[in-house]
């Protein structure tokens, strides 16, 4: 006897329900996407427990019609086609009539809809692909469907699913995808009874970003609406400041329709190629409108992704829209030259104050505070800090008021004398010699080791490109790369300091920085609040989508707060799927890349013997955290070889 043999109608609803629903995020945008369909303007998502346990969706779009109802629930059972021919003209969300098959199949479904030509309303209940009941009730115009129990009958797709928190962000994920695109429909989705996100579906796209990603991202948008033979691109692309570490902010729909495609990423990046930084991305909602015969989207069961029938034409047409959008826009402010000089005169921002508060405690005057700069001999200046009466009366203000604190500032690498150090001693400042004995660069051996390892004797040759500095050891030439150095010293510090107990090493801010982030941010900053703090963050929420930095890692003081944040969200964001090590890992070394020197960046003599004297303390000196290679190692005999002595 044979051993093929036909499967059941559950078992093969259940096979088909994997393909299109994995987790609650894709119940909800199949149910919202046939509310579109229906013809809605307003449409409420309410959910439970991430979804699992309950999520609730009523619209007032058309309804369905009693003679329906039940089929509603048949595997490919549709409204939207009638022939294989129909595929090359979809305009609808969707097409296959496989959503509520597939949801019934797994889960608990209630339904009550009601059409207009309908005086009462119908409602079914359906669980696991059974029929339980069908009966007349009270209903208002169009559609409410209620899933209980998702994956009741699927105990291992229940297992692979996430804590309520993270589905609940995806579901989020979804509702502002598709809000954004609709901005013509009124969305409002209530998650555990908190109302997170609601749109007023004015058709304004502004005012869905605002809501959704903040006043910060919405204030540095410019609309596009380009064409280009005959496919037309809408939407808004984002100014060069507001780009970020990875692609998450980058959203593509055709003919509203969210998908997924290779060939659009890679248009925006070589838009904004000679705009931003390498690795950074910029921010951009396109919706390619195009006719439904030029593309294909019943390529994938959850619909992400189509085919093109001309992929070049298309890469022109996005990237021809945001390079002319950006190009056309000044990205410089728009004041005039004497607008912008008078106010810069006046303006003290919270950077500089912190700045100059800074400089103060280590002994350093900025010379953008009340400075004064007489030229002396060649290469030597002589800064005067002059009488300010404006400040408070405390004892440190009080002493640079009364006394005049001449400094002599030598040419770069050599030593600085300052007069008066009884000055600086009451100041309680950094003391001079000691600055010009220990390097910039930050240190750890001193409080990590009682004595210090011996250093190999070496000799230091030269910087090549500032970048790569060049060593003699023994009978080896070493190309050592100042960055990845200085970014292997800096993870084992934040790592140290990571992984230590008790108190961690952080630096309070004298003005705290205030950040506004989008929803999906502030969900990750309170998912992974304790990476933060044991890196040596300080954080606290300061509002809805706000949050609060009080103090940083002293290795991140004097570098900008929001950048270095945000780059570690993006960090996180890439690796939210990994293991929690893995996270930890990118976490640290996502510190230690940002506060690390960089290429191009010229060190003193002082600065290269610190850095090297510190990197040979390493166990693992060789790799940065990355994998690349710090340095790279040329002996005597290959140079003898290449110059015919060997």
């Amino acid at each position: 006897m044979g051993s093929i043999v036909v499967l059941d109608e559950l078992t093969i609803n259940q096979i088909a329900a994997g393909e299109v629903i994995e987790r609650p995020a894709n119940v909800v945008k199949e149910l919202i996407e046939n509310s579109i369909d229906a013809g809605a303007t307003s449409v409420s998502v309410e959910i439970e427990n991430g979804g699992i346990t309950y999520i609730r969706i009523t619209d007032n779009g058309k309804g369905i019609a009693p003679d329906d109802i039940e089929l509603a629930f048949e595997r490919h059972a549709t409204s939207k086609i009638r022939k294989a021919e129909d595929l090359v003209k979809v305009t609808t969300m969707g097409f296959r009539g496989e959503a509520l098959a597939s949801i019934a199949a797994i889960s608990k479904v209630e339904l009550i809809t009601r059409t207009k030509e309908n005086d009462v309303g119908m409602k079914i209940i359906v669980e696991g692909g059974n029929i339980i009941s069908k009966e007349e009730c009270g209903a208002p115009l169009g559609t409410t469907i209620i899933i209980r129990e998702l994956f009741f009958n699927t105990p291992v797709r229940y297992k692979f699913l996430k804590k309520d928190f993270t589905e609940g962000g995806y579901i989020e994920t979804a509702v502002e995808r598709i809000a954004l695109i609709h901005s013509e429909i009124s969305f409002k989705l209530t998650n555990n009874k908190k109302e997170v996100l609601t749109t007023n579906g004015n058709g304004k796209m502004e005012d869905v970003v605002y809501n959704v990603f903040g006043r910060d991202i919405a204030s540095n948008l410019v609309n596009v609406n380009y064409e280009y033979e005959g496919i037309r691109v809408v939407g808004v692309v984002g100014k060069p400041e507001i780009a970020r570490s990875n692609r998450s902010n980058q959203m593509f729909y055709v003919n509203g329709r969210f998908i997924k495609d290779k060939t659009l990423s890679a248009a925006t990046e070589e838009a904004y190629r000679t705009m931003i930084p390498h690795g950074k991305f910029g921010f951009c909602i396109l919706n390619i409108l195009i006719s439904p015969e030029l593309v294909d989207v019943n390529v994938h069961p959850a619909k992400l992704e189509v085919r093109f029938s001309d992929e070049g034409k298309i890469f022109k047409a996005v990237h021809y829209a945001i390079k002319n959008t950006i190009l056309g826009v000044d990205l410089v402010r728009g004041e005039t030259p004497e607008e912008v000089v008078e106010e810069k005169k006046n303006e003290v921002t919270e950077k500089e104050v912190k700045r100059t508060l800074f400089d103060i405690f280590k002994g350093r005057q900025n010379n953008k505070s009340s400075v004064k700069e007489e030229p002396l001999e060649e290469n030597e200046y002589i800064i005067e800090v002059k009488e300010n009466t404006e400040n408070d009366g405390e004892s440190i203000i009080k002493k640079l008021n009364t006394e005049t604190e001449k400094t002599v500032v030598k040419p770069f690498a050599e030593e600085v004398e300052i007069s008066n150090p009884e000055v600086i001693e009451e100041l309680r400042v950094t003391d001079v010699e000691k600055e010009k004995e220990e390097p910039k660069i930050q240190t750890f051996y001193d409080k990590d080791f009682e004595e210090k390892p011996p250093i190999p004797d070496y000799k230091l040759i030269g910087v090549a490109f500032n970048t790569y500095i060049i060593l003699q050891l023994e009978d080896d030439i070493y190309i050592l790369d100042q960055h990845a150095a200085h970014e292997r010293v800096l993870y084992e510090k934040v790592k140290q300091n990571f992984y230590r107990d008790g108190g961690k090493e952080s630096q309070m801010l004298l003005l705290p920085d205030i950040l506004e982030v989008p929803k999906r941010d502030m969900h990750m900053i309170r998912e992974h609040i304790d990476l933060f703090r044991q890196a040596g963050f300080e954080l606290e929420e300061f509002g809805e989508n706000t949050i609060k930095i009080n103090g940083v890692p002293v290795i991140c003081y004097e570098m900008d707060t929001k950048d270095l944040f945000m780059d570690i969200l993006d960090g996180i964001d890439l690796n939210n799927r990994t293991s929690k090590q893995d996270i930890e890992e990118k976490f640290i070394s996502t510190v230690a890349c940002k506060a690390a020197v960089k290429a191009n960046m010229e060190l003193s003599e002082r600065e290269i013997r610190g850095l090297l004297d510190q990197l040979m303390l390493l166990e693992n000196p060789f790799t940065c955290p990355h994998g690349r290679p710090t340095a790279i190692r040329i002996t005597k005999y290959e140079i003898e070889k290449k110059f015919g002595r060997k």
